[in-house]
């Protein structure tokens, strides 16, 4: 058996019908018309939250980067307290051999 649509309705103030009125493309109807306008907002809140979570969770990415940059560059800028009687060492030795 096919179930039954889920029927919403709600009331328009009188000055948001007539602006409605006014904003109806022609063929359509006003009911037709604001289906359509609250369809697109809810499909357009449900996108705005699917970009606000990959923003998230791309500033957070970015934060860990700049961190782990830092952290090179602290390495990497470190002088070694005493001089070493050997053949010098590279600098990035300190990050691989971490």
């Amino acid at each position: 058996m096919r179930k039954a649509p889920h029927v919403i309705t709600f009331r328009l103030d009188p000055i948001h019908f007539a602006m409605l009125t006014e904003l109806v493309p022609k063929g359509s109807s006003v009911g037709a018309y604001t289906r359509e306008l609250v369809l697109r907002a809810l499909h357009q809140e449900q996108a705005g939250a699917h970009v606000a979570t990959r923003l998230e969770a791309l500033i957070l990415d970015q934060q860990a980067l700049r961190s782990q940059l830092d952290e090179i560059v602290r390495l990497l800028t470190e002088e070694s307290p005493t001089p070493s009687s050997g053949p010098a060492a590279h600098p990035l030795e300190k990050l691989i051999l971490r």
